[in-house]
Protein backbone atom coordinates (compact mmCIF):
# COMPACT_ATOMS: atom_id res chain seq x y z
CA UNK A 1 0.00 0.00 0.00
CA UNK A 2 1.56 3.45 -1.22
CA UNK A 3 1.03 6.09 2.04
CA UNK A 4 1.64 9.22 1.78
CA UNK A 5 4.01 11.02 4.01
CA UNK A 6 5.76 14.39 3.87
CA UNK A 7 9.57 15.19 4.24
CA UNK A 8 9.49 16.35 7.64
CA UNK A 9 8.89 12.48 8.46
CA UNK A 10 12.64 11.62 8.02
CA UNK A 11 14.59 9.04 9.47
CA UNK A 12 17.91 10.40 8.56
CA UNK A 13 18.84 10.83 12.09
CA UNK A 14 17.56 7.44 13.73
CA UNK A 15 19.44 5.36 11.91
CA UNK A 16 19.94 1.70 13.17
CA UNK A 17 22.92 0.45 14.35
CA UNK A 18 25.45 -1.61 12.31
CA UNK A 19 25.48 -5.58 12.62
CA UNK A 20 28.10 -7.23 12.97
CA UNK A 21 28.03 -8.66 9.37
CA UNK A 22 28.51 -4.96 8.23
CA UNK A 23 31.94 -4.93 9.11
CA UNK A 24 35.21 -5.21 6.74
CA UNK A 25 37.23 -8.02 8.02
CA UNK A 26 40.20 -8.69 5.84
CA UNK A 27 42.24 -6.11 3.30
CA UNK A 28 43.78 -7.59 0.27
CA UNK A 29 47.05 -6.96 -1.12
CA UNK A 30 47.25 -3.31 -3.12
CA UNK A 31 43.46 -2.68 -2.22
CA UNK A 32 42.24 0.98 -1.53
CA UNK A 33 44.97 2.75 -3.76
CA UNK A 34 42.36 3.20 -6.31
CA UNK A 35 38.94 4.91 -5.82
CA UNK A 36 36.36 2.38 -4.09
CA UNK A 37 33.97 1.40 -6.34
CA UNK A 38 30.54 0.95 -4.95
CA UNK A 39 30.03 -2.55 -6.23
CA UNK A 40 27.11 -3.34 -4.27
CA UNK A 41 25.11 -0.01 -6.05
CA UNK A 42 23.36 -1.73 -8.88
CA UNK A 43 23.05 0.04 -12.49
CA UNK A 44 21.53 2.51 -13.09
CA UNK A 45 20.94 3.77 -9.74
CA UNK A 46 23.70 6.44 -8.42
CA UNK A 47 24.97 7.19 -4.81
CA UNK A 48 24.78 10.54 -3.74
CA UNK A 49 26.49 11.57 -0.58
CA UNK A 50 24.45 14.35 0.98
CA UNK A 51 26.94 17.44 2.51
CA UNK A 52 26.52 16.18 6.33
CA UNK A 53 27.27 13.04 5.44
CA UNK A 54 24.51 10.58 4.67
CA UNK A 55 24.20 8.96 1.73
CA UNK A 56 21.06 8.05 -0.64
CA UNK A 57 20.28 7.30 -4.15
CA UNK A 58 19.10 8.50 -7.45
CA UNK A 59 17.48 7.10 -10.16
CA UNK A 60 17.39 9.71 -13.45
CA UNK A 61 14.18 9.48 -15.57
CA UNK A 62 10.26 10.76 -15.58
CA UNK A 63 10.20 10.75 -12.67
CA UNK A 64 13.37 10.46 -10.97
CA UNK A 65 13.56 7.85 -7.73
CA UNK A 66 14.99 9.21 -4.97
CA UNK A 67 15.63 6.50 -2.34
CA UNK A 68 17.74 6.84 1.01
CA UNK A 69 16.85 2.91 0.93
CA UNK A 70 19.98 0.56 1.53
CA UNK A 71 20.40 -0.76 -2.16
CA UNK A 72 22.04 -3.27 -1.31
CA UNK A 73 20.48 -5.23 0.90
CA UNK A 74 18.67 -8.20 -1.17
CA UNK A 75 15.27 -7.08 -2.86
CA UNK A 76 15.66 -3.63 -1.98
CA UNK A 77 15.77 -2.77 -5.50
CA UNK A 78 13.01 -5.58 -6.65
CA UNK A 79 10.56 -3.41 -3.88
CA UNK A 80 11.36 -0.22 -4.94
CA UNK A 81 11.18 -1.01 -8.89
CA UNK A 82 8.11 -2.28 -8.03
CA UNK A 83 6.17 0.40 -6.04
CA UNK A 84 7.32 2.66 -8.41
CA UNK A 85 5.44 0.99 -11.62
CA UNK A 86 2.34 1.42 -9.26
CA UNK A 87 2.65 4.87 -8.40
CA UNK A 88 3.56 5.80 -11.85
CA UNK A 89 0.41 3.66 -12.90
CA UNK A 90 -1.57 5.61 -10.52
CA UNK A 91 -0.30 8.69 -11.74
CA UNK A 92 -1.38 8.19 -14.92
CA UNK A 93 -5.12 6.70 -13.93
CA UNK A 94 -5.61 10.12 -12.33
CA UNK A 95 -4.25 12.18 -15.29
CA UNK A 96 -1.22 13.65 -13.78
CA UNK A 97 1.15 14.42 -15.66
CA UNK A 98 5.04 13.38 -14.19
CA UNK A 99 7.68 14.73 -16.24
CA UNK A 100 11.68 14.68 -15.70
CA UNK A 101 11.20 17.58 -13.08
CA UNK A 102 9.64 15.52 -10.80
CA UNK A 103 11.08 13.66 -8.11
CA UNK A 104 9.10 10.52 -6.48
CA UNK A 105 10.73 9.53 -2.90
CA UNK A 106 10.16 6.06 -1.54
CA UNK A 107 11.02 4.45 1.60
CA UNK A 108 10.30 0.78 2.60
CA UNK A 109 8.47 0.22 5.45
CA UNK A 110 6.44 -3.23 6.78
CA UNK A 111 3.91 -4.27 3.96
CA UNK A 112 3.64 -0.66 2.82
CA UNK A 113 5.67 1.81 1.13
CA UNK A 114 5.63 5.92 2.25
CA UNK A 115 6.17 8.54 -0.92
CA UNK A 116 5.69 11.76 -1.68
CA UNK A 117 6.26 13.54 -5.32
CA UNK A 118 8.38 17.03 -5.40
CA UNK A 119 8.36 19.02 -8.24
CA UNK A 120 11.00 21.32 -8.60
CA UNK A 121 9.34 23.20 -11.74
CA UNK A 122 6.26 24.45 -9.17
CA UNK A 123 8.57 23.83 -6.21
CA UNK A 124 5.83 21.43 -4.77
CA UNK A 125 4.61 18.71 -2.81
CA UNK A 126 1.53 16.48 -3.85
CA UNK A 127 0.83 12.87 -3.64
CA UNK A 128 -2.00 10.36 -5.28
CA UNK A 129 -4.06 10.10 -2.41
CA UNK A 130 -6.22 12.42 -0.28
CA UNK A 131 -3.99 14.20 2.33
CA UNK A 132 -5.23 15.82 5.60
CA UNK A 133 -3.52 19.09 6.25
CA UNK A 134 -3.38 17.88 10.05
CA UNK A 135 -1.05 15.01 8.94
CA UNK A 136 1.37 17.26 7.03
CA UNK A 137 3.49 18.90 10.01
CA UNK A 138 2.95 21.86 9.61
CA UNK A 139 1.79 23.00 13.30
CA UNK A 140 -0.54 25.28 12.27
CA UNK A 141 -3.85 25.79 9.72
CA UNK A 142 -4.39 26.74 6.49
CA UNK A 143 -6.81 29.61 5.92
CA UNK A 144 -6.62 29.51 2.17
CA UNK A 145 -5.40 27.64 -0.69
CA UNK A 146 -2.33 29.88 -1.39
CA UNK A 147 -1.75 30.06 2.98
CA UNK A 148 -1.55 25.88 2.37
CA UNK A 149 1.03 26.66 -0.70
CA UNK A 150 3.31 28.11 1.52
CA UNK A 151 3.25 25.13 3.78
CA UNK A 152 3.95 22.80 0.45
CA UNK A 153 6.57 25.06 -0.46
CA UNK A 154 8.21 24.76 3.24
CA UNK A 155 8.54 21.38 2.36
CA UNK A 156 9.64 21.20 -0.53
CA UNK A 157 12.74 23.48 0.31
CA UNK A 158 13.08 20.71 3.08
CA UNK A 159 13.13 18.16 0.13
CA UNK A 160 16.00 19.44 -1.40
CA UNK A 161 17.80 20.55 1.80
CA UNK A 162 17.55 16.26 2.83
CA UNK A 163 18.43 15.41 -1.18
CA UNK A 164 21.18 18.10 -2.69
CA UNK A 165 23.89 16.11 -3.66
CA UNK A 166 22.70 15.11 -7.92
CA UNK A 167 21.56 17.30 -10.52
CA UNK A 168 17.92 18.16 -10.60
CA UNK A 169 16.19 19.40 -13.38
CA UNK A 170 14.07 22.66 -13.53
CA UNK A 171 15.59 23.26 -9.72
CA UNK A 172 15.75 27.04 -9.25
CA UNK A 173 17.81 28.28 -5.81
CA UNK A 174 16.68 32.26 -6.48
CA UNK A 175 19.88 33.54 -5.25
CA UNK A 176 18.94 36.47 -6.02
CA UNK A 177 15.57 36.64 -4.87
CA UNK A 178 16.68 35.08 -1.02
CA UNK A 179 19.74 37.97 -1.03
CA UNK A 180 16.79 40.57 -1.75
CA UNK A 181 14.82 38.92 1.25
CA UNK A 182 17.97 39.17 3.81
CA UNK A 183 18.32 42.87 3.05
CA UNK A 184 14.58 43.47 3.81
CA UNK A 185 14.92 41.32 6.93
CA UNK A 186 18.05 42.63 8.40
CA UNK A 187 16.59 46.34 8.12
CA UNK A 188 13.81 44.83 9.99
CA UNK A 189 15.44 43.45 12.78
CA UNK A 190 17.29 46.33 12.97
CA UNK A 191 14.22 48.86 13.20
CA UNK A 192 11.92 46.77 15.77
CA UNK A 193 12.29 44.70 18.66
CA UNK A 194 9.55 43.00 17.29
CA UNK A 195 10.00 41.62 13.82
CA UNK A 196 8.69 37.85 13.06
CA UNK A 197 12.08 37.08 10.89
CA UNK A 198 13.60 34.43 12.63
CA UNK A 199 17.28 35.56 13.07
CA UNK A 200 18.89 38.14 14.55
CA UNK A 201 19.90 41.39 12.48
CA UNK A 202 23.43 39.88 13.01
CA UNK A 203 22.99 36.54 11.74
CA UNK A 204 21.25 38.29 8.32
CA UNK A 205 24.51 39.81 7.75
CA UNK A 206 26.51 37.03 7.88
CA UNK A 207 24.05 34.94 5.68
CA UNK A 208 24.41 37.77 3.47
CA UNK A 209 28.03 37.84 3.45
CA UNK A 210 27.76 33.79 3.09
CA UNK A 211 25.16 34.34 -0.22
CA UNK A 212 27.41 36.49 -1.93
CA UNK A 213 30.24 34.77 -1.33
CA UNK A 214 28.89 31.85 -2.82
CA UNK A 215 27.77 33.60 -6.12
CA UNK A 216 31.31 35.36 -6.38
CA UNK A 217 32.30 31.77 -6.61
CA UNK A 218 29.90 30.18 -9.34
CA UNK A 219 29.44 27.24 -6.99
CA UNK A 220 25.71 27.31 -7.13
CA UNK A 221 25.25 23.60 -8.20
CA UNK A 222 27.64 22.33 -5.23
CA UNK A 223 25.47 20.45 -3.47
CA UNK A 224 27.07 22.26 0.12
CA UNK A 225 25.33 25.41 -2.03
CA UNK A 226 22.10 24.04 -2.60
CA UNK A 227 21.98 22.36 0.40
CA UNK A 228 22.36 25.69 2.81
CA UNK A 229 20.02 27.84 0.00
CA UNK A 230 17.01 25.14 0.69
CA UNK A 231 17.71 25.21 4.21
CA UNK A 232 16.98 29.26 4.29
CA UNK A 233 14.02 28.96 2.10
CA UNK A 234 12.77 26.24 3.92
CA UNK A 235 13.07 28.95 7.24
CA UNK A 236 11.62 31.28 5.10
CA UNK A 237 8.24 29.99 4.36
CA UNK A 238 7.79 28.83 7.46
CA UNK A 239 7.88 31.54 8.58
CA UNK A 240 5.74 33.01 6.14
CA UNK A 241 3.39 30.33 6.57
CA UNK A 242 3.38 30.86 10.48
CA UNK A 243 2.52 34.24 10.37
CA UNK A 244 0.30 34.19 7.16
CA UNK A 245 2.37 37.11 5.16
CA UNK A 246 0.81 37.76 2.07
CA UNK A 247 -2.89 37.02 3.63
CA UNK A 248 -5.32 39.17 4.99
CA UNK A 249 -5.11 39.84 8.32
CA UNK A 250 -1.37 38.29 8.73
CA UNK A 251 0.70 38.97 11.56
CA UNK A 252 3.37 42.05 11.29
CA UNK A 253 4.14 42.09 14.95
CA UNK A 254 5.10 39.21 17.42
CA UNK A 255 3.24 39.91 20.14
CA UNK A 256 0.17 40.49 17.90
CA UNK A 257 -2.77 37.59 17.79
CA UNK A 258 -4.49 36.84 14.45
CA UNK A 259 -6.42 34.03 15.84
CA UNK A 260 -9.81 34.16 16.61
CA UNK A 261 -9.67 31.85 20.16
CA UNK A 262 -12.17 31.41 23.23
CA UNK A 263 -11.07 33.86 26.04
CA UNK A 264 -10.10 31.42 29.02
CA UNK A 265 -11.45 33.45 32.13
CA UNK A 266 -9.93 32.92 35.73
CA UNK A 267 -11.13 29.89 37.49
CA UNK A 268 -12.24 30.04 41.06
CA UNK A 269 -10.17 27.93 42.56
CA UNK A 270 -6.85 29.66 40.96
CA UNK A 271 -8.04 32.93 42.18
CA UNK A 272 -8.26 31.42 45.84
CA UNK A 273 -4.91 29.52 45.27
CA UNK A 274 -3.35 33.13 43.85
CA UNK A 275 -4.88 35.15 46.47
CA UNK A 276 -3.26 32.63 49.12
CA UNK A 277 -0.09 32.42 47.48
CA UNK A 278 0.27 36.19 47.34
CA UNK A 279 -0.55 36.20 43.71
CA UNK A 280 2.72 34.71 42.63
CA UNK A 281 0.86 32.28 40.60
CA UNK A 282 -1.30 34.61 38.61
CA UNK A 283 1.98 36.80 38.09
CA UNK A 284 3.67 33.58 36.27
CA UNK A 285 0.03 32.78 34.30
CA UNK A 286 0.45 36.32 32.65
CA UNK A 287 4.31 35.09 31.59
CA UNK A 288 2.89 31.91 30.61
CA UNK A 289 0.10 33.79 28.51
CA UNK A 290 2.80 36.29 27.24
CA UNK A 291 5.75 33.66 25.83
CA UNK A 292 2.66 31.66 24.29
CA UNK A 293 0.60 33.59 21.90
CA UNK A 294 -1.49 31.84 18.80
CA UNK A 295 -0.62 28.65 20.39
CA UNK A 296 3.01 29.85 18.71
CA UNK A 297 6.05 30.44 21.08
CA UNK A 298 9.44 32.74 19.94
CA UNK A 299 12.99 31.87 21.20
CA UNK A 300 13.34 35.91 21.78
CA UNK A 301 10.57 35.53 24.26
CA UNK A 302 11.31 32.23 25.73
CA UNK A 303 14.71 32.57 26.43
CA UNK A 304 14.47 35.56 28.46
CA UNK A 305 11.37 33.97 30.33
CA UNK A 306 13.30 31.07 31.05
CA UNK A 307 16.14 32.63 32.39
CA UNK A 308 13.54 34.61 34.69
CA UNK A 309 12.07 30.90 35.94
CA UNK A 310 15.43 29.56 36.72
CA UNK A 311 16.84 33.03 38.56
CA UNK A 312 13.58 33.24 40.11
CA UNK A 313 13.96 29.67 41.79
CA UNK A 314 17.56 30.16 42.47
CA UNK A 315 16.92 33.09 44.72
CA UNK A 316 14.25 30.96 46.37
CA UNK A 317 16.26 28.06 46.94
CA UNK A 318 18.97 30.73 48.76
CA UNK A 319 16.00 32.23 50.61
CA UNK A 320 15.78 28.54 52.04
CA UNK A 321 18.37 27.85 53.05
CA UNK A 322 18.99 31.27 54.55
CA UNK A 323 15.68 30.17 56.53
CA UNK A 324 16.40 27.08 57.38
CA UNK A 325 19.76 27.96 58.96
CA UNK A 326 18.07 30.99 61.01
CA UNK A 327 15.28 28.74 62.66
CA UNK A 328 17.97 25.98 63.21
CA UNK A 329 19.94 28.42 65.39
CA UNK A 330 17.62 30.36 66.60
CA UNK A 331 15.21 27.72 68.84
CA UNK A 332 12.95 29.80 71.13
CA UNK A 333 11.42 28.49 74.07
CA UNK A 334 8.10 30.31 73.04
CA UNK A 335 5.52 29.48 70.18
CA UNK A 336 7.73 26.15 68.68
CA UNK A 337 5.02 24.76 66.94
CA UNK A 338 5.14 28.39 64.55
CA UNK A 339 8.97 27.58 64.71
CA UNK A 340 8.79 24.53 63.59
CA UNK A 341 6.46 24.92 60.59
CA UNK A 342 8.88 27.85 59.26
CA UNK A 343 11.13 25.35 59.49
CA UNK A 344 9.45 22.88 57.65
CA UNK A 345 8.23 25.48 54.59
CA UNK A 346 11.59 26.44 54.80
CA UNK A 347 12.96 23.05 54.09
CA UNK A 348 9.84 22.53 51.09
CA UNK A 349 10.90 25.86 49.73
CA UNK A 350 14.92 24.06 49.00
CA UNK A 351 13.76 20.95 47.75
CA UNK A 352 11.11 22.75 45.28
CA UNK A 353 13.72 24.99 44.20
CA UNK A 354 16.01 22.55 43.60
CA UNK A 355 13.56 19.91 42.11
CA UNK A 356 11.69 22.64 39.67
CA UNK A 357 15.20 24.09 38.56
CA UNK A 358 16.55 20.22 37.76
CA UNK A 359 13.55 19.73 35.06
CA UNK A 360 13.39 23.10 33.54
CA UNK A 361 17.26 23.33 33.03
CA UNK A 362 17.84 20.93 30.28
CA UNK A 363 15.14 23.83 28.22
CA UNK A 364 18.80 26.14 27.94
CA UNK A 365 19.99 23.17 25.46
CA UNK A 366 17.05 22.37 23.39
CA UNK A 367 15.38 23.65 20.77
CA UNK A 368 12.45 26.29 20.27
CA UNK A 369 10.81 23.14 19.24
CA UNK A 370 11.23 21.58 22.46
CA UNK A 371 9.96 24.32 24.21
CA UNK A 372 6.56 24.38 22.38
CA UNK A 373 5.87 20.74 23.19
CA UNK A 374 6.89 21.72 26.76
CA UNK A 375 3.72 24.42 26.20
CA UNK A 376 1.71 22.60 24.06
CA UNK A 377 1.43 19.75 27.24
CA UNK A 378 1.51 21.91 29.75
CA UNK A 379 -1.72 23.77 28.61
CA UNK A 380 -5.55 22.92 29.04
CA UNK A 381 -8.24 23.58 26.80
CA UNK A 382 -10.39 24.96 29.62
CA UNK A 383 -8.18 26.37 31.96
CA UNK A 384 -4.94 27.06 29.83
CA UNK A 385 -1.93 27.66 31.56
CA UNK A 386 -3.44 27.68 35.01
CA UNK A 387 -2.33 24.67 36.43
CA UNK A 388 1.21 25.26 35.10
CA UNK A 389 1.35 28.52 36.71
CA UNK A 390 0.80 27.18 40.14
CA UNK A 391 3.57 24.57 39.65
CA UNK A 392 5.52 26.84 38.65
CA UNK A 393 5.11 29.23 41.73
CA UNK A 394 5.62 26.68 43.89
CA UNK A 395 9.46 27.58 45.14
CA UNK A 396 8.54 31.04 45.73
CA UNK A 397 5.25 30.21 47.23
CA UNK A 398 7.15 28.36 49.86
CA UNK A 399 9.85 31.13 50.02
CA UNK A 400 7.56 33.99 50.55
CA UNK A 401 5.41 31.54 53.35
CA UNK A 402 8.72 30.91 55.19
CA UNK A 403 9.51 34.60 55.54
CA UNK A 404 6.07 35.03 56.83
CA UNK A 405 6.00 32.80 59.62
CA UNK A 406 9.53 33.08 60.38
CA UNK A 407 8.26 36.95 60.72
CA UNK A 408 5.63 35.93 62.44
CA UNK A 409 7.87 33.74 64.98
CA UNK A 410 10.24 36.54 65.23
CA UNK A 411 7.20 39.07 66.26
CA UNK A 412 5.83 36.67 68.29
CA UNK A 413 9.07 36.69 70.14
CA UNK A 414 9.37 40.58 70.47
CA UNK A 415 6.33 40.75 72.15
CA UNK A 416 6.86 38.45 74.96
CA UNK A 417 9.13 38.85 77.98
CA UNK A 418 11.12 35.71 77.39
CA UNK A 419 13.19 37.24 74.77
CA UNK A 420 14.35 40.55 76.57
CA UNK A 421 14.79 38.53 79.61
CA UNK A 422 17.09 36.18 77.76
CA UNK A 423 20.92 36.73 77.57
CA UNK A 424 21.20 35.71 74.12
CA UNK A 425 18.22 38.56 73.22
CA UNK A 426 20.89 40.53 71.40
CA UNK A 427 22.21 37.64 69.04
CA UNK A 428 18.70 37.27 68.09
CA UNK A 429 17.90 41.15 67.37
CA UNK A 430 21.42 40.70 65.13
CA UNK A 431 19.69 37.62 63.48
CA UNK A 432 16.37 39.78 63.17
CA UNK A 433 18.40 42.34 61.15
CA UNK A 434 20.00 40.19 59.23
CA UNK A 435 16.74 38.24 58.41
CA UNK A 436 15.17 41.80 57.36
CA UNK A 437 18.19 42.42 55.10
CA UNK A 438 18.12 39.02 53.73
CA UNK A 439 14.74 39.52 52.87
CA UNK A 440 14.88 43.18 51.38
CA UNK A 441 17.34 41.64 49.28
CA UNK A 442 15.18 39.19 47.90
CA UNK A 443 12.17 41.38 47.45
CA UNK A 444 14.22 43.79 45.88
CA UNK A 445 15.97 40.86 43.23
CA UNK A 446 12.57 39.78 42.45
CA UNK A 447 11.15 43.42 41.80
CA UNK A 448 14.38 43.84 39.51
CA UNK A 449 13.88 40.34 37.68
CA UNK A 450 10.73 41.27 36.73
CA UNK A 451 10.88 44.34 35.63
CA UNK A 452 14.07 43.31 33.06
CA UNK A 453 11.71 40.65 31.93
CA UNK A 454 8.63 43.06 31.51
CA UNK A 455 11.44 45.42 29.46
CA UNK A 456 12.94 42.98 27.46
CA UNK A 457 9.30 42.03 25.96
CA UNK A 458 8.07 45.41 25.34
CA UNK A 459 10.83 48.08 25.35
CA UNK A 460 13.92 49.21 23.27
CA UNK A 461 14.51 49.08 19.43
CA UNK A 462 18.22 48.53 19.96
CA UNK A 463 17.74 45.08 21.52
CA UNK A 464 19.75 42.40 20.50
CA UNK A 465 17.45 39.63 19.00
CA UNK A 466 19.05 35.92 18.99
CA UNK A 467 17.51 32.78 16.16
CA UNK A 468 14.28 32.68 16.05
CA UNK A 469 12.05 29.40 15.29
CA UNK A 470 8.38 29.79 15.86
Amino acid sequence: MLCPITPAATLRYKNKSLSPGNYVDDIQPGSLFKHVNRDTVPAPWLPCPHPEGSLYFIHKGAPSIVSDADLGVDGSQELINYWTGIACDKAKGLGIPLSDSTELYLRMDAGKCNYYFADHEYQIIFWLDPVAVDDLNLEACASSPSHLQSGLRELYWLHVEQFPAHPATKLSLGMDKLMEHYIYAKADTLTSNASVMPHSSDKYERLLSLLQTAQGLGTADSSSVKWFIAREWSQYYRTVFFNRLGEVGCRLDRGQLILETCDISETWWFYTISLIFFGIPKGYYNRLCAVWRDNLVDVRDWEPFLEYMLGDWKQSKYTGYALLTFNALVRPSYYKELNSLATIVSFACVISAVLTARKHDGLRNQTIDSAAQYLVESHKDSTGHQMQAIKLSIPRVMASWGITLTGLSIAAGLLTEALWTDPWSITAIIYVLAFLACSLYVTVAGVKGLCSFCRTNTEGYDMETKDCFV
